[in-house]
């Protein structure tokens, strides 16, 4: 990945530095986690199940973004998730 994809991710506010320093500096790894990240659905699933007024699920949902989100140092994104 290039580092202007990583001065983006940090100018949205992502912890990239913390994140390689959990990943034992695996930046391919950590490049890899990134490229999968925009095929997750959860986003879609909350969105549905907040339409359907299902809130268990949202819950469910929304909590896995949430992790998913601190495992990628997404920190804004884990915040809006609380």
């Amino acid at each position: 990945m290039d580092s202007q994809v990583y001065d983006r991710l940090e100018d949205l506010g992502a912890e990239i530095d913390d994140t390689l320093d959990r990943l034992m500096g695996d930046e391919e790894l950590y490049n890899e986690y990134l490229e999968k990240f925009p095929q997750n659905n959860n986003i879609l699933l909350l969105q549905k199940a907040v339409d359907e007024k299902d809130y268990d699920t949202a819950e469910k949902e929304v909590h896995t973004l949430k992790g998913i989100a601190l495992n990628l140092g997404f920190l804004p994104l884990a915040d809006a998730c609380m």
